[in-house]
């Protein structure tokens, strides 16, 4: 009998040790393109195709996506019981208040809103108000609807040298002095070694300029920085720990307490880009008790 013939009685199992079936057996066949996906995904699912759609740059996400994750984030701390009204799990209106850095002052709507009344919040950013503009589109909105509810609006205030800025310092000390997502604004990845110590940087000088600002009992240092890598390599506890501070407590940032907060890039070729909230988490410093 003819091997080839054998080969094929005995099964698939000997067919591919046969010597003389090496011809039929080989894997993957020298014809067969090794591309990968081998078929079109947006025909084989077309959940995925309308996603494609939608969100045509992949993993870069877009206001549309955000409002949804921010929607769930919602549902989540509603669902859990700790959404609070006329105040939120970290503030309340009987605390002065300063918020620093806050680029579109979308947080410090938020926190406003919350509070129905704001005289307590006094908020910067770095930039001009003429800069803002041409930064974010929603800068106006955010800032009309924080005046109305009587929140001390203050521009070009940097976050390193606010003791010699009369605009922020005319309410010390302060209860709680408030800085989400600090970045140095370097071109550049995250992981960076140079970037990474220009953020350690900012936060040491932050650090410095701020606690002289806070109550010397009483007073807190909010940061909320994400924790994941490379951000992690930031070592944020160790640089406040040179300042006297020590953590009170860390919690995850709570993103459903603030309906009209968006994260923005605030640099680059996009500032008004998003970014992913997760992992981010606040830290909630105070003075080390003698």
């Amino acid at each position: 009998m003819d091997p080839m013939m054998m080969s094929l009685e005995r099964g698939p199992a000997f067919l591919f040790c046969s010597p003389a079936a090496t011809k039929v057996s080989m894997w993957p066949p020298m014809e067969v393109s090794m591309k990968w996906p081998p078929v079109d995904t947006t025909k084989k699912w077309p959940a995925m195709a309308a996603k494609k759609k939608r969100f045509p740059w992949g993993h870069k996400r877009n206001m549309e996506e955000l409002f949804e994750l921010n929607e769930k984030e919602r549902l989540m701390g509603a669902a859990t019981g700790v959404y609070y009204h006329g105040r939120t799990s970290l503030y309340t209106r009987d605390k002065n208040i300063l918020i620093v850095g806050d680029g579109n002052f979308s947080f410090t709507h938020s926190l406003a809103a919350r509070f129905g009344v704001a005289t307590n919040i006094v908020a910067s950013t770095l930039q001009s108000q003429d800069l803002l503009k041409t930064m974010f589109k929603d800068v106006e909105f955010h800032i009309a609807q924080s005046i109305k509810r009587g929140v001390n609006i203050r521009f070009g205030v940097d976050v390193t040298k606010m003791r010699e800025n009369s605009d922020v310092n005319g309410r010390v000390p302060y209860d709680i002095i408030i800085f989400n997502r600090p970045h140095c604004g370097t071109h550049g990845a995250d992981s960076d070694p140079n970037v990474i110590r220009e953020n350690q940087l900012l936060l040491d000088d932050f650090f410095s300029s701020s606690c002289p600002m806070i109550h010397p009992v009483t007073g807190e240092i909010h940061v909320s920085i994400k924790t994941n890598w490379p951000y992690n390599l930031w070592n944020i506890e160790k640089i406040a720990r040179e300042h006297g501070l020590v953590v009170i407590k860390k919690v995850r940032f709570p993103l459903w307490e603030y309906p009209f907060y968006v994260n923005k890039k605030a640099s680059g070729d996009f500032p008004d880009n998003t970014f992913c909230n997760r992992c981010t988490v606040t830290y909630v410093f105070g003075m080390k008790k003698p």
